[in-house]
């Protein structure tokens, strides 16, 4: 029989083990009850909203020339819509992404915007290119989980040269970015970049055109588009 107090409306849980703690399981449990040693109805009930900053992205040098496989985006008014769930749970204020021109999280954003001309890859980042990138910045992630998870062997598989390339993370990126002269786009900026002014459906119109993405090679072949 176990006995110990709880406060009302609060909560417990309680962990058998066949054998004594492991040394990580007593230090788990000794930062639990650090964490739980002031009682919950000491905390306010007034729900607060925590503010978000998005990451600054620094500018980069303005080219003098049209760098290679780059095209330029002039500039422009548009009006920067989007939505969708980020984080579960009710429409309330506070929930969800906040943008450097609103003043708490929200699911639903919509700001008309004006974005000076910026110069933005034509294609994704290739293979190859993260090939070359790696090899002359002896780039490794901290983290590598999952880091690269399709090449073997330090390379990625035969014939994916042109293929973009995957199973990297924000942090590997912005470091491929910074190694290449250039830089991360904006959210607003990459959706102006593909949807232009006049609020199109897809990059190249309003009609879906199954030509103009990559096929999909695991769930289905791509001979209807031959």
């Amino acid at each position: 029989m176990l006995s110990f107090s709880i406060e009302a409306h609060g909560y417990g849980a309680l962990l058998a083990t066949k054998t004594a703690p492991e040394a990580a399981v007593q230090a788990l449990m000794s930062k639990m009850k650090e964490l739980t040693a002031r009682p919950l109805a000491s905390y306010s009930h007034e729900w607060t909203v925590l503010p978000q900053e998005v990451v600054p992205i620094a500018a980069t040098k303005p080219p003098s020339v049209t760098p290679v496989g780059m095209v330029k985006i002039p500039a422009g008014d548009f009006v920067f819509k989007v939505q969708g769930i980020e984080i579960e749970g009710s429409n309330d204020a506070g929930v969800d992404v906040q943008y450097p021109w609103e003043n708490s999280p929200r699911r639903f954003h919509e700001q008309p915007l004006h974005l000076k001309s910026f110069w933005i890859d034509k294609y994704p980042v290739t293979n190859a290119e993260f090939k070359k990138f790696l090899d002359s910045a002896h780039y490794h992630p901290q983290d590598d989980l999952n880091f690269l998870r399709d090449w073997k062997d330090g390379s990625f598989p035969a014939g994916w040269e042109n293929k973009p390339v995957t199973w990297v993370s924000l942090e590997d990126a912005r470091a491929y970015a910074a190694w290449a002269g250039k830089r991360l786009p904006h959210e607003w900026e990459w959706q102006y970049a593909a949807q232009g002014s006049d609020d199109r459906s897809y990059p190249w119109g309003n009609d879906w055109n199954a030509s103009a993405v990559p096929c999909r090679t695991r769930a289905a072949p791509c001979a209807d588009r031959m």
